[in-house]
């Protein structure tokens, strides 16, 4: 074994780039690359060819270098790699296009891991800029070398919108990550069409939670018997801040007296919202977090003026509106927020259309989750919702 090869980093798991680079430099010096590479095939031996002798030695002589190349590449291989080239040993060709296939995958995946390992590169304490410049132009290569050969702009565009996609995802969809990864084609529309299937098997298996919170809530023994403690962390279903319950809470109470006081001066043209024949927990009920339990069905309700519901969870774009509410009583509760909530039906258990639902009012004493429905007189009694 010469000098040089000695100074030849073995093969290992993350060293290719630099392994490749050296080796064919080595092989060039021992004019075996154009061999290993495939550039130069085995000669045939025509076999009524007058110079049949010479052509044998020429072969032989393939075969020699053949034998030699395979060796040193076998040599300079760690032996956790030499696994995958059993039944190789002898043909330096095969050798060198298995080693390539395993540590330089040209998949979107390795591609994603090589961008991500690109864009993470930080410059050390003590590096120099040289250095860090080397680093980058290593990053940079790998991605290279991991890309096909029809690689185009076009292809690299929409990569980098799958792979941007996908780095927005936060660690709790690491699994589903991993699984995106092992694609052999990202696109945009095979990555929007995961997503969608990812959020619906997500709805779907949180759904039997909701129905035994439900069924919980139904089973739970009266209040009376058992009253479930009171938790300083346990946010106000009023203002959502926590450290008290509903009827002790300041804004509430405010706003309680305020509605009184509009209803005993009979200014009925400040109520701009309507809950029809809705029911709606006392305080007390309000104070148990088992005993506040509403309905998961919608009821449309002709007297409700907007959509309401108590459950904040399920509202997007939350924002704090304080507005009084009346009932078919005439008595007064308020709501604490206002936002937005997407509906999924499903019709013969099949996910239809998504609707968007506007200006939902949160309504923490609510039993029922209202749809609005108006009537319009124009139209022959059609229903809008």
């Amino acid at each position: 074994m010469t000098a040089k090869a000695l100074e030849i980093q073995k093969l290992g798991q993350s060293n290719y780039n630099q392994w490749s680079g050296e080796m064919q430099a080595w092989l060039r010096a021992n004019q075996l690359w154009q061999l290993v590479s495939g550039q130069k095939k085995r000669p045939e031996v025509d076999e009524h060819s007058k110079s049949r002798e010479s052509q044998q030695d020429k072969q032989d002589a393939w075969d020699d270098k053949a034998e030699k190349a395979a060796g040193w590449i076998y040599l300079m291989v760690e032996p956790s790699q030499t696994v995958h080239l059993k039944g190789k040993e002898d043909d330096p060709v095969a050798i060198w296009n298995t080693l390539k296939s395993v540590h330089l995958q040209q998949r979107p995946g390795a591609r994603f891991n090589a961008y991500d390992d690109l864009f993470s590169i930080r410059k050390l304490e003590e590096e120099s800029l040289q250095s860090l410049a080397n680093r980058v132009d290593a990053a940079m290569q790998q991605i290279q070398n991991l890309r096909p050969k029809d690689f185009t702009l076009d292809k690299l565009d929409e990569e980098l919108l799958c792979m941007a996609m996908i780095r927005s995802l936060p660690e709790d969809y690491s699994h589903f990550v991993s699984t995106l990864m092992l694609s052999d084609k990202l696109d945009k529309a095979i990555i929007t069409q995961a997503f969608h299937t990812e959020e619906t098997q997500r709805v779907r298996r949180a759904a039997p939670q909701v129905s035994e919170v439900a069924n919980k809530a139904a089973t739970a023994p009266p209040k009376k018997q058992y009253k479930t403690p009171y938790s300083p962390t346990h946010p106000c279903g009023f203002c959502g801040r926590p450290g008290h319950v509903m009827r002790k809470c300041k804004v509430f109470m405010a706003k309680q007296a305020e509605a009184q006081a509009i209803t005993q001066a009979n200014a009925t043209s400040t109520i701009q919202e309507s809950a029809g024949k809705a029911s709606i927990y006392s305080l007390d009920q309000l104070d148990d977090p088992l005993s506040h339990q509403a309905n998961y069905d919608w009821n449309a309700d002709s007297g409700a003026t907007s959509h309401m519901t108590p459950h904040k969870h399920w509202i997007r774009n939350y924002k704090p509106l304080y507005i009084p509410i009346r009932l078919a009583n005439n008595t007064i509760i308020y709501s604490a927020g206002v936002g937005n909530i997407l509906f999924r039906p499903f019709i013969k258990g099949k996910e239809t259309q998504s609707l968007l639902f506007t200006r939902v009012l949160h309504v923490p004493q609510l039993q029922n989750n209202l749809l609005s429905v108006l009537f319009l007189t124009n139209t022959e009694d059609t229903i809008y919702i």
